[in-house]
């Protein structure tokens, strides 16, 4: 992310030829380095799914919610402006596979985030009937009768 960032600033000077050749090889090399970090964060979602690191405090089923959550923006931005880039580029054989491989990992994401969302509900109905049948006040230790 940092990467575009820093392309973006440059935006202004990108209708120059020469500079817009230069940034075009850019390109190519912000491909190679995005796939790099679709497969770390492919190989984090794979290994954590089942046990999520989750941030302290965080409730089970909405921490894993969030922790995909973080996963997918981390990959959605980057791609976004690699589509907004070069369309030439975006053709290529190493972009499409590239592209797949997001989807894919969108897909599995989504499917997961689902999962966990029914998960919940079914639990939510499982507990809110049984905690809905317990007593609201309960006699202390020095009460009678």
């Amino acid at each position: 992310a940092a990467t575009f960032k820093l392309l973006d600033s440059f935006e202004g000077l990108l209708e120059r030829d020469v500079i817009a050749a230069d940034i075009e090889k850019k390109h190519v090399d912000l491909l190679r380095a995005y796939a790099e970090d679709l497969k770390e964060v492919n190989d984090i979602f794979i290994s954590n799914k089942d046990s999520p690191v989750l941030s302290k405090n965080a409730a089970p089923m909405s921490g894993a919610v969030a922790w995909v959550g973080g996963l997918v923006r981390r990959i959605e931005e980057p791609m976004a402006k690699l589509r907004a880039g070069s369309k030439v580029i975006m053709e290529t054989e190493e972009a499409k596979e590239i592209n797949k491989l997001y989807n894919s990992m969108i897909g599995a994401m989504e499917e997961y985030k689902d999962g966990k969302f029914s998960a919940w509900c079914e639990e939510i109905s499982e507990t809110s009937d049984a905690r809905l049948k317990l007593p609201l006040l309960r006699p202390g230790p020095n009460a009678s009768g």
